[in-house]
């Protein structure tokens, strides 16, 4: 008898496995989720060869300068990253939400309007970013105790961001599902900037030498995404886009202006405290522990490259079924998609616990011996975010900017409260766990908000 139950048992787990197994397998089978699926994966394709190929460079770049010249460049590359955000609008989420809008209705000129919208705002944006950067850089320099040589690359550095006109382009290939681009411009840009690395340690070209090579990298990068969305937009038959008018545009595009201030402001926000929190580290401690912390951002990004992609691909679709009032599919995409993220995500954490600190070794050498256990830390709320990558795109699609503006500003003001003191207290650890606390908080207040204002994503018995 015991032996009958015991098989019966098993034999039941087994048809549960394979039932379910089946169940996941036709998934694939319908359009959106293939669609979404197909699309995230040619952008991982490129994010893994190009975390590779960036891992590759790191590694150079480790052995080639100090800790403190390595800190000193971060500085540098973070310098004009907070100005181009500052500045710089987030357009490509204002034309992804209007654009879907317009296509849908067959609006064409109407997106044209949106199209030369949002390349006046990128046009204006970089060209204040970049009068800025330059301007502020011996203020900056002076501040910090920073010799004159370094300002003068900061200044040098700092006109990358003229080149960033990337908001509208970026729309443009994500509407029309163009995703092969983006992880071309990524492999591309990545195989450069290897080349030339090993180049620079080759002739010992020195800090100098590897901002220079930061700065033709990124224009590239830049100018390859602004030519391809143009290209692409031509290829549909939309011309003289410079002819359109874009006067009330607030009025063909209700709330428009409203959704790219707010949005714009919220993007700001979350990224600025990801490089802001280089300039806390090195006023608490010092620029060899802004070098140790970059690698942690670094091997945190190669994790987030790996599940980044569904973000990236998934925004559109959001926004068609939010257009399209589906919630009961808009439901059924997200339990899908964040369910096998999940799966992922587990995987990639335990794979990290065993072997983190060999890989640093081998990656980075003995100088940066510790830096496992702090990205140990940093990662863990990395992968609780993006298991619920959605949260953020989901709020946008609905068209509510302004809330996820105010939570935002709430989880930024604990964040950087809690950076300043657990950094002071326990050094890197400290500003890991801070991180990691902030994108969870991140995650559980928009998602409390959906779930109250919109019943969207909510684990119930009907068959999904």
């Amino acid at each position: 008898m015991p032996n009958k139950l015991s098989d019966i048992i098993t034999n039941n787990k087994k048809i549960s496995v394979a039932a379910y197994s089946l169940r996941i397998s036709g998934w694939f089978k319908e359009e959106i989720f293939a669609r979404l699926i197909k699309n995230a994966g040619i952008l991982l394709s490129g994010n893994v060869i190009s975390a590779l190929l960036r891992l590759a460079a790191l590694a150079i770049i480790t052995r080639a300068l100090s800790p403190a010249d390595f800190g000193l460049l971060v500085l540098i590359e973070t310098y004009a990253a907070i100005f181009d955000l500052l500045f710089n609008f987030q357009s490509w989420q204002a034309l992804i939400k209007y654009g879907a809008d317009a296509l849908k209705a067959g609006d064409d000129e109407g997106f044209k309007k949106l199209i030369k919208f949002g390349t006046i705002l990128d046009v204006g944006s970089a060209l204040l970013a970049t009068l800025f950067a330059v301007s502020l850089a011996h203020g900056i320099s002076q501040l910090f105790g920073w010799a004159f040589e370094l300002k003068n690359m900061i200044m040098i550095y700092s006109f990358v961001i003229l080149f960033n006109l990337s908001g509208t382009p970026t729309a443009i290939l994500r509407l029309f599902d163009k995703f092969k681009l983006f992880t071309i411009q990524n492999v591309l840009t990545s195989v450069i900037k290897l080349f030339f690395v090993a180049v620079a340690y080759f002739y010992d070209a020195g800090l100098e030498g590897f901002i220079l090579i930061w700065l033709i990298t990124g224009i590239f990068q830049n100018l390859f995404l602004f030519a391809s969305g143009w290209w692409i937009i031509r290829s549909k038959g939309y011309k003289n886009i410079i002819n359109s008018s874009i006067k009330n545009i607030n009025k063909k595009f209700n709330g428009i202006w409203h959704f790219v201030w707010a949005s714009n402001i919220n993007a700001t926000l979350i990224k600025f405290t990801r490089h802001f929190d280089k300039f806390i580290i090195l006023y608490i401690l010092n620029t060899e522990a802004v070098a140790f912390y970059k690698l942690v951002q670094s091997i945190n990004s190669i994790i987030a490259r790996l599940i980044d992609p569904l973000y990236v691909s998934v925004y559109p679709e959001l926004a068609k079924l939010v257009s399209d009032n589906n919630i009961k599919e808009l439901n059924r995409l997200l339990k899908r998609t964040s369910f096998i993220i999940f799966l992922v995500a587990l995987f990639l954490y335990v794979g990290a616990i065993v072997g983190i600190d060999v890989f640093v070794k081998i990656i980075f050498g003995d100088a940066y011996e510790g830096v496992g256990k702090i990205a140990l830390c940093y990662i863990f709320g990395t992968l609780i975010s993006v298991i619920f990558y959605y949260a953020q795109p989901l709020v946008l699609a609905f068209g509510q900017a302004p809330t996820a503006l105010k939570i935002n500003i709430f989880n930024i003001f604990v964040y950087i409260s809690m950076l300043y003191t657990l950094t002071y207290t326990f050094g890197l650890i400290g500003a890991a766990i801070s991180f990691s606390v902030f994108m969870i908080l991140s995650v559980f207040f928009r998602l409390f908000y959906i779930q109250k204002k919109y019943n969207v994503f909510f684990y119930s018995n009907s068959s999904s």
